[in-house]
This record gives C-alpha cells, structure tokens and sequence, in this order.
C-alpha cells in the first residue's frame, strides 16, 4: 500500500509522544522531581493543538502536584489533592519520598516500594497505552535519577525520550483483508466497469451522507475545547467506514481494479481503527496521539487510490453520464 513509509511513520508519532514526555518533564509534578524541558515542534499539527494534546498529558485535575496518570500509577485519587487525608498534598508526599495513601507521620516509602509502582506487574490488564507509556517513562526516568541529586543531563534526557519513545511506537500498519476477501469477476467489459463505479459511489455516498465535517478539523476542535461530542463524531465516523467496508468486500470487482480495491478497502479499515483511537484521546491520549498518526498517513494515499481508479475508467473510456451516481469519478 501505499501509505507514508514506516520510517516517516515514526517519525510523526516520534514528535507527537514527545510532546508527552516533554510535558512530563516540563511541568515538574512532584516539584523537585522533574527538570524543565523545551516544548515540542511536530509536524501536521497546529500550535493551539500542540498545546491542547500537551495540557491533557499534563491534566492535574486536582492540582496536588501529580498528573493524572500519575494518580493512577499511586492509586492515589485524581479528584482530591490529599487522598490520605493527613493534610499534605499527594505531590508532595510522593516528592518526599512518602506514601500519598498513608496517612503520616510514618509514611516513608522504602526504596522497593517506591519502585515497585512502575514494575510490569503493578498495573493490571485493563491499562491503557497511556498507563503503560506512563509506567515505562516514569520507570526509566527513576532509574536514571537513582545516581544523581543534581537532576538529569541533557545526554539523560535525550535517552529518555528516545527510549520511552521507541517503545511506544506502532512498528507497522497492518492490513487485515486480501483479495480472496473481495468479489472478484473476470470481466473487464464496459458494462462491468461501469456497474462497478456507480456500484461503488453509490456505497461512499450513503454511509458519509451524515459526515459532512472534516475529521481533522473535529479532531483539532475536540483537543481545544474537550467537547465530548467531537469525540462522539469520530467514533461515529468509524463505524461508517466499517460498515462501508462490508458493502465494498460484496461489490463486484472487475479484475483490473482487484488490487486498488483491496488497497481502499485495508484503508478505510486503518482509517475506522485510527478514529476509533482518536476518539479515546480524553481516556488514552498516548493510544489518540498514535491513531491521529496513522490517520494522517493513510488519508492522503486513499485519495491516490481513488484517482488511480479514475485514471483507469478515463484510459480505458469509460464514460458515466449525468444522471449517473458514478459520474463524480470524472470530477474527483
């Protein structure tokens, strides 16, 4: 397929999960515990929208000192600055090396307990990427401060994100349907190419009739305001392409379009994943940063399919005519 190569691939998800590490070593949750860092450039983002996805990987709802994700990695309580109640805020009980669910004075954390909160085991099986990313970059970031009382080097924060980074990254984009998937005719007539393109139209045109915004353009909106309802647009736009898809797995193929269709056909299935994952962008914004990645890569390369199959019916003159659903191939 055609979609933006893996190694450019990760490079745009690269610049969007630094923006959540830099935010995490930027904002200094636990005071002391975090150094300052530059922010973020990423490509195909504009800057309200850098700063939207950065404030939800820094969201502290209740301002103790510890992001949200960091709640969960202590089990502490987002919703109340001082879970144990013994009148110090959970940031700062975490700084001093003390046990945010216990109430003090005799809350000192020993060293394996401190660490234990970012073991592989601590987190149970529902976590999602975001509990995971911040497992792993909350880990390596006490491993690296385990030697030093003077905070990071630049060389430490470099690996840091680097590190943390690369295990986050989607290796691949995967395609889930192949040709004995589709309905393939061995006939390339005239009137077969033409049942196929109104065939075709006619199925995009009914299941986007009711999405007449652009995804990105949600998206971007969804991180500025946190409107539950763009969150619901994209997840509704995801069930339209998969149900779209169904109908384009029966339509009847001509031979010489077998492999542009399957290519469209693995593309709206990318594309109905990567909305689904931005949709949870509130819930898991490391799983919304890595399918508002792939969107952008998969995007672009379907309208290429599309004027590949254009060009075809041109070659080959295949004419629709006005009245025709399929006519929209001659202006696409």
């Amino acid at each position: 397929m055609k979609f933006l190569s893996k190694g450019k691939l990760k490079l745009v998800i690269f610049g969007l999960l630094a923006i959540a590490v830099l935010g995490f070593l930027a904002l200094k949750p636990n005071r002391s515990n975090y150094e300052n860092a530059p922010s973020a450039s990423v490509t195909n983002l504009n800057k309200d929208t850098k700063i939207a996805l950065n404030n939800i990987t820094r969201r502290d709802n209740d301002n103790d000192g510890l992001k949200d994700w960091e709640e969960g990695l202590w089990r502490t309580d987002p919703n109340n600055p001082d879970t144990d109640g013994d009148g110090t805020n959970d940031g700062d009980e975490a700084r001093d090396g003390r046990n945010p669910l216990t109430a003090g004075p005799d809350d000192y954390l020993a060293d394996n307990d401190f660490i234990e909160k970012t073991n592989s085991d601590f987190l149970d099986e529902s976590q999602t990427k975001t509990d995971k990313f911040a497992q792993n970059l909350f880990g390596k970031y006490l491993s690296l401060r385990k030697d030093s009382q003077e905070g990071l080097n630049n060389e430490n924060k470099n690996f840091l994100i680097t590190s943390v980074i690369e295990d986050s990254l989607y290796n691949e984009i995967n395609n889930k349907y192949e040709i004995s998937d589709l309905n393939v005719i061995n006939n390339n007539s005239e009137d077969a190419l033409k049942k196929y393109g109104n065939d075709f139209i006619s199925i995009t045109k009914l299941y986007s009739r009711d999405l007449n915004q652009d995804e990105l353009v949600v998206f971007e909106r969804m991180l500025k305001t946190e409107n539950k309802e763009d969150a619901e647009y994209l997840k509704k736009s995801s069930e339209m392409y998969n149900m779209a898809i169904d109908k384009l797995l029966n339509i009847k193929t001509p031979e010489d379009l077998t492999l542009v269709h399957l290519d469209i056909v693995n593309g709206y299935n990318i594309i109905s994943n990567a909305l689904s994952d931005m949709s949870l962008t509130f819930d898991d914004p490391i799983r919304g940063m890595n399918g508002f990645a792939v969107y952008i890569a998969v995007i672009d390369a379907q309208i290429d399919f599309f004027k590949e199959i254009k060009n075809y019916f041109m070659e080959n003159k295949i004419i629709f005519k006005t009245e025709e659903v399929g006519y929209l191939w001659h202006i696409i």
